[in-house]
């Protein structure tokens, strides 16, 4: 039986690598994806090119008129009634489109080629600059929704083909075949323009140049040439212009239909033990962004064939076959370009698995970043990340290299194919008349555009290749299977029938190396792979475990750390592979981990994930379904004792919260969890843990009014190290090493005198210790009655909505601003700095300079040395005879061919020092970027963690670096070398035609009116593009850290329809500026066409009194202007919108503060190599806010601890007990006050000094990926003897010890293939090594068994004997035996004493906390020594 209410996404598996039948399921059933292509198809009759073109994503014509797709058919009426509807405008499109919604390119065809469309956008950017709500929308048949759902049936359509094995379909032909039409008539629309250039060289310019020959040539002729010079370049215009658009769009479609399949894969996963976050973020933003590229450069590779054919032939027509040696070095490029794109797609493909390694690290960091502060770890990761940065680098170079050589080409190969053709044709003794020689020079000319087009379309081809195996290793990772058996007995709930599970995808013949390991009683964690893999993942989570639950029972789980407790759970989830057995479920789930999962949204948000914001629930739901939500949200944030927490917000539930529940404590985020869970009202509630970290009062009210109250008609699985709750269950289970020992009821389970009977009688008296009588009291004065709780919903639910719409102090994060205005001069500046200074930068610019200068004076002195001919004098205005042109009988032959060959080498020269030192500057550039940010990040204060969303920063470290990397030099690089070929080709032009500089003036004039227009825009469309790129970050960040969660709920369609919202937002900006591109293209080519015309015109006026060799020459490269001009105009201006990303990078560098500026001179690092010896503490009317619009959380606190005294902390939560931890390490600045240890004021150590000397195990234990010594000793100061020494008084040497790669076996993500506990006692090793004199633990033990819970205090004791140690603990067990317990309430000290003589003081608060009955001592709890 499938789990009924969860999301219909977990429960169904049409791309997965293993073998048998693909099932559809209703999100992707084919009648929902048929009909959606219909519909696509009607609504795409609204484009202009798509109904010229008449060509629908991966359907081909035939498909297009049966109305079906592969095999599937459908009603061919539906076409023709969904044509009627959109007349009648009762589409959703029709009606967003009739409420004013502006979408993109909804104009007629000239509108569309021309991007006139754009116009009045840019002409609100000149007056006021942009904005979101400027934007046009997305068109529907371009939404990432649609797009989506066609991928995935050609996805699926492909694993079927292959018999279901999805390693051997091919996802480049899903591709092709989503592409296949639209990308075809591009191809057509680039061949058509690349035709005309061709045309314009041999007809325009060739006719030109024998006018200008011929003395005796009809005016007419001149100026029907100079004409038909001008309509070829504007068809050219045309044509390119159609191409464009097509392609865009076509690359929107493409991006949004992969990434959002890629985002509902992640769903599917059973876990990232085969990927990494940076890599799935690397695939959703990197490779996404190159996939939409491709499709909009790749198809201008065939251009290059079809322009070669036709100069091939028409060269041989009029030089001879002489010219096939030029044509030989074009087609001999054109196979260098094939292997340079082989090169390429290698270091692309290297440099990409260490940005993804580069940027998983940063992403852990962000998320562990408190952490690696209170530890001083900042330095270490520096050391890992620049090694990363290095590495990437290395490939990065030699990609900038080939990259470098291919956009050499432009100038090399043809001054190289024009050398080669006259030296052969010399060698030959053939004559040649400047007619020949620059109407060759014109066609090779032509063929330059061709090159520039090539190297686009195999650099981004290049790309493709790269990233298409990156994202098929993603959709072939292995998925949670459906749950499709239903249980036996139908009073049961739960049915498990001897299951065994691997973490990871073991075959059943592991399943006896399962079985042997599991058997032996010293190891808790196994290696994989038979032992060969230096990795944990293969681990047996369960072995032969058969367990049923009944409908509404409660049922404990408990068992030692590691045992397999929450892989319990996770099995049921279906996390886990399956190797034997089976298990049915009947009944919808909610789930609670034991790290929650906290959004960056409001408190409410969380809860109801999302519910209040859900647009289609809110428009069908009526107003007692509202009510009734209402109720049940606050009957959940009472029962999770919550209420008290929302009323001191300064929201309330409206109020927002940051990423992981950053301004949350450990026990508020636990109790969010389990309040989402129960307003999720399911029918079976697996709880993993959720009472270990709250406090005794907390955890007895959540049992009583939660678990055992509102919950006690629902079945709950209750996974807890709290023993006393366990006899108030309807049944216990025990795991020990994956297997289920016990199972039955408390009263049979204690008769039985097994484990359980022995855990309980060892460890339970301690837990029994409650605070009933406590609870009953304080609820009085504290929580409000039920009735009236949901009396004042309605008051309450008022008052957040006025707090929303003020939009005040509920807000954590502020939007990320936008600036304004052009790019300043100092971010140009700061980037040629990080380059290596001005004079590196002007030493590169002098090398552009000479290249193009180089090759024009080559083509000048070919042009003089035809004009030269035999040296005889010109005859007048006669035609110049044969022997007259003929270069080879002039007597200074010698001379102007060795001219002309030196300076052909100087150009290779100086093209070869150019490629060199340019990549040498900017990845100089590029590496001291990345290290000023993460230099300057990561050392803000923690303010500025807490409410700058992680996705924002590492969009920085993400796209923006690369940016920096690839696009910013690339842009650059490509700006330099056009406009100074322009402005070479200009100035030979006015040499010839001095009058030229007046047109040129007129060009000036128009390019600035154009400029004025065209920058602010694509300016700011940029700079919006780049902000929008840090939500999506951020959402696919959470969704795989709540992956877990997200399916278990079934809220997997919510997450991929905000994720689909936020790929087409992020499109918008991205069409816009590719687009904005063409705007100006456009307009400047046709200025370059009335350039042509002038130019022919001026031949045909200037005729017999302009040199023809020279007219050649000035027609010659006004062939060059063509694309040219506009592409170095246009380059000039989105260099411009590429340094916004630097101007990101470097705003980051610029304005962010690092912490630890106290105002007090700081203390040599000398004078305190020995702080601090004894470990005395002394607080000082200390106060602490978190922030300066926030309350104090500290109120003028004094207390003083001696050398080597243990003190344990207790009070309610929001207490202020992780305070003083936050100011012990200078987390946050005390607002007043001071905090000296060994009489020395910590404000005035520097910060990292200061953090570098205490020691803390914080209450969420954090692991990091990479070897467990790295985890351990990441500076590397200890020896493994030591090493082994912590781990062994830890108790986990045995289970590491069991591995084969012991020490160096490979730590998964997030720790995640440790249990918890064991995370935490890898965390107190860590402790253990540092040996600090001063140990703070912050709930060190709380998700720790009871038993590993007594021999760690034994250890503490031990083996931190002579260190001052501050306990946070909710067990009071765990603190009655410290030297003196500080008592907190609201931020204020209660009490301070001994644990005595606070307990005969029958008025204290630590004695309220124990007045449950039981006779309680400091003796009766002083057995943690005992094993």
């Amino acid at each position: 039986m499938i789990i009924e209410g969860n999301d219909p996404l977990s429960m169904t598996s049409p791309h997965r690598a293993s073998e048998g039948d693909i099932h559809n399921d209703e999100g992707f059933g084919v009648q929902e994806r048929s009909s959606s292509l219909e519909d696509q198809t009607v609504i795409e009759m609204d484009s202009q090119i798509d109904t010229a073109l008449s060509y629908t994503d991966g359907k081909t014509p035939g498909e297009l008129k049966d109305g079906r797709i592969g095999e599937q058919e459908d009603d061919p009426d539906e076409t023709e009634q969904l044509l009627d509807k959109r007349e009648e405008g009762d589409t959703e499109e029709q009606k967003s489109s009739n409420t004013g919604t502006k979408y993109w390119a909804t104009g007629n065809f000239i509108s569309v080629v021309t991007s006139q469309w754009l116009t009045p956008l840019f002409r609100a950017a000149k007056k006021r600059g942009l904005n979101d709500d400027d934007l046009y929308h997305i068109l529907p048949v371009d939404s990432a929704e649609k797009n989506a759902k066609i991928f995935a049936q050609l996805w699926e359509e492909e694993i079927k083909h292959h018999g279901g094995n999805a390693v051997k379909a091919s996802l480049r032909r899903v591709i092709l075949r989503f592409v296949s039409w639209r990308i075809l008539g591009c191809m057509l629309m680039v061949m058509l323009s690349q035709m005309t250039v061709f045309l314009l060289s041999s007809v325009s310019i060739r006719g030109l140049l024998q006018y200008s020959a011929d003395a005796t040539a009809p005016v007419y002729r001149g100026i029907l040439y100079a004409v038909s010079a001008m309509l070829f370049t504007i068809l050219y215009n045309i044509t390119l212009g159609a191409n464009y658009f097509i392609a865009a769009s076509t690359g929107v479609r493409l991006r949004g239909g992969v990434v959002a399949l890629l985002l509902q894969k992640v769903l599917r996963l059973r876990g990232l033990h085969k990927t990494s976050m940076g890599e799935i973020v690397n695939l959703c933003v990197n490779d996404g962004n190159r996939l939409h590229d491709g499709m909009v450069f790749t198809p201008l590779v065939v251009g290059a064939p079809v322009i070669f054919i036709c100069a091939c032939v028409f060269t041989t027509y009029i030089l001879g076959k002489s010219a096939l040696i030029g044509m030989l070095v074009y087609a001999l490029t054109y196979i260098a370009q094939f292997a340079l794109t082989g090169g390429k797609v290698i270091y692309r493909a290297r440099m990409m698995k260490e940005t993804d390694q580069r940027v998983h690290t940063i992403s852990e960091m962000l998320t562990n970043i408190k952490f690696i502060k209170m530890y001083a770890w900042e330095d270490c990761f520096e050391r890992k990340v620049n090694e990363l940065r290095r590495r990437e680098l290395r490939h990065l170079v030699g990609l900038r290299i080939l990259h470098g050589i291919q956009k050499s080409f432009n100038i090399f190969v043809p001054i190289v194919a024009v050398v080669a053709t006259i030296m052969f044709k010399l060698f030959l003794k053939e004559s040649l008349s400047p007619d020949q020689v620059l109407t060759y020079l014109a066609v090779i000319y032509s063929m330059r555009s061709m090159l520039t087009m090539t190297q686009y379309g195999f650099q981004y081809l290049s790309d493709i290749l790269v990233s298409i195996p990156r994202i098929k290793n993603l959709l072939i990772q292995d998925e949670m299977l459906p749950i499709t058996d239903s249980v036996d007995d139908w009073s049961n709930a739960i049915e498990m029938n001897s299951v065994s599970a691997a973490w990871d995808d073991c075959s059943k013949d592991k399943k006896t190396q399962c079985d042997t390991a599991r058997d032996k009683e010293d190891h808790d964690v196994i290696d994989r792979e038979n032992g060969s893999s230096s990795d944990l993942y293969g681990a047996c989570a369960l072995n032969d475990v058969s367990v049923a639950v009944k409908k509404g029972s409660l049922v404990g789980v408990c068992g030692s750390i590691g045992s397999g407790k929450t892989s319990l759970l996770h099995t049921i989830l279906q996390q886990t592979h399956i190797l034997e057995g089976s298990i049915a479920v009947s009944g919808s789930l909610a789930y609670t981990s034991q790290q929650p999962d906290i959004f960056n949204a409001t408190l409410r948000e969380n809860i109801t994930m999302f519910g209040d914001h859900c647009e289609d629930e809110v428009e069908n739901e009526n107003q007692a379904e509202r009510v009734h939500s209402e109720e049940r949200y606050w009957e959940a944030v009472r029962v999770c004792c919550l209420s008290d927490d929302i009323a001191a917000l300064p929201c309330g539930g409206r109020t927002e919260i940051g990423e992981r529940g950053i301004n949350l404590s450990g026990g508020q985020k636990h109790r969010v969890s389990l309040a989402r869970a129960v307003y999720a009202d399911r029918d079976i509630y697996l709880l993993d843990d959720p009472l270990s970290a709250v406090d005794t009062r907390v955890a007895e009210h959540i049992y009583t009014e939660c678990i055992a109250g509102i919950l006690k008609e629902k079945t709950v699985l209750l996974v807890t190290t709290n023993l006393q709750y366990l006899s108030k269950c309807d049944e216990v289970i025990v795991i020990s090493n994956g297997r289920v020992i016990e199972q039955g009821t408390h009263t049979q389970l204690m008769t039985d005198e097994a484990e359980y009977a022995r855990l309980l009688r060892t460890f339970g008296s301690d837990h029994d210790k409650t605070a009933d009588d406590y609870i009953s009291k304080q609820n009085e004065d504290e929580s409000t009655d039920n009735d009236d709780l949901l009396a004042n919903c309605s008051t309450r639910t008022l008052n957040e909505e006025d707090c929303l719409d003020e939009n005040i102090e509920g807000q954590l994060v502020d939007a990320e601003t936008q600036k304004q205005g052009a790019v300043s001069t100092g971010t140009y500046l700061a980037y040629f700095k990080y380059a290596g200074g001005i004079l590196s930068c002007f030493l590169s610019l002098l090398l552009y300079i000479l290249s193009p200068a180089s090759a024009a004076f080559n083509n000048v002195w070919l042009s003089h040395w035809l004009s030269a001919g035999s040296g005889i004098p010109q005859n007048g205005t006669q035609l110049q005879s044969e022997d007259e042109q003929d270069i080879l009988k002039n007597p200074e032959f010698h001379f102007f061919r060795d001219v002309y060959l030196y300076s052909f080498l100087s150009v290779f020269v100086i093209c070869s020092l150019r490629i060199v030192y340019y990549v040498m500057i900017t990845q100089r550039a590029s590496f001291n970027l990345h290290r000023s940010l993460y230099k300057q990040v990561f050392s803000c204060p923690m303010e500025f963690f807490d409410t700058t969303p992680s996705g924002r920063v590492l969009n920085r470290f993400s796209r923006d670096i690369d940016e920096a990397d690839n696009e910013v030099p690339n842009a650059l690089e490509t700006a330099l070398w056009t406009f100074l070929s322009v402005f070479a080709g200009i100035v030979i032009v006015i040499m010839v035609f001095p009058w030229f500089i007046v047109f040129v003036a007129i060009i000036a004039i128009v390019l600035v009116y154009l400029s004025r227009m065209f920058l602010p825009a694509i300016r700011d469309i940029k700079r919006i593009e780049n902000i929008k790129r840090s939500p999506l970050i951020g959402h696919v960040k959470a969704t795989v850290e709540a992956q877990t969660t997200i399916r278990a709920f079934g809220m997997g369609e919510l997450f991929i329809k905000r994720c689909n919202k936020l790929l087409d937002t992020s499109a918008v900006p991205k069409m816009l500026f590719l687009m904005g591109q063409r705007w100006l293209a456009f307009r400047l080519d046709l200025c370059v066409a009335v350039a042509q015309l002038l130019l022919g015109l001026s031949v045909v006026f200037t005729h017999n009194t302009t040199a023809a060799a020279f007219a050649g020459l000035a027609l010659a490269y006004s062939v060059q202007f063509l694309g040219t001009l506009q592409f170095s105009v246009r380059l000039i201006t989105i260099t411009q919108a590429r340094f916004t990303s630097i101007e990101r990078i470097t705003d980051y560098i610029k304005r962010l503060i690092p912490e630890g500026g106290t105002g007090k001179k700081h203390i040599l690092k000398s004078d305190v190599e020995s702080w601090p010896k004894h470990g005395n503490i002394t607080v000082d009317s200390l106060q602490l806010k978190y922030r300066d619009n926030l309350p104090t959380v500290l109120k003028g606190i004094s207390f003083h601890v001696n050398s080597k005294e243990k003190i344990g902390i207790v009070g309610r939560t929001g207490s202020g007990k992780s305070s003083i931890a936050v100011a012990l390490f200078r987390l946050v600045e005390a607002t007043s006050g001071r905090i000296h240890i060994d009489d020395l004021d910590i404000g005035s150590i520097r910060i990292r000094e200061l953090r570098s000397r205490i020691s803390v195990i914080p209450q969420d234990p954090v692991l990091f990926t990479g070897t467990l010594r790295f985890n351990l000793d990441p500076y590397e100061q200890y020896s493994g003897a030591q090493i082994w020494d912590a781990l062994d008084k830890t108790y986990m040497k045995k289970s590491i010890a069991g591995i084969q790669q012991q020490l160096e076996v490979r730590v998964r993500e997030n720790g995640s293939n440790f249990s918890t506990g064991e995370r935490q006692l890898l965390c107190l090793a860590r402790a253990l090594l540092r040996n600090s004199t001063i140990l703070f633990l912050d709930e060190a033990t709380a998700t720790v068994d009871a038993e590993t819970d007594s021999l760690v205090q034994s250890t503490i004791r031990t083996a931190f004997s002579n260190c001052t140690v501050l306990t946070i603990a909710h067990r009071l067990h765990t603190v009655l035996d410290s030297d003196r317990i500080l008592v907190l309430d609201d931020g204020t000290v209660l009490e301070m004493d001994t644990p005595a003589a606070l307990l005969a003081n029958p008025d204290s608060r630590l004695n309220a906390l124990l007045s449950s009955g039981h006779d309680v001592s400091v003796n009766q709890t002083n057995h943690c020594g005992h094993n």
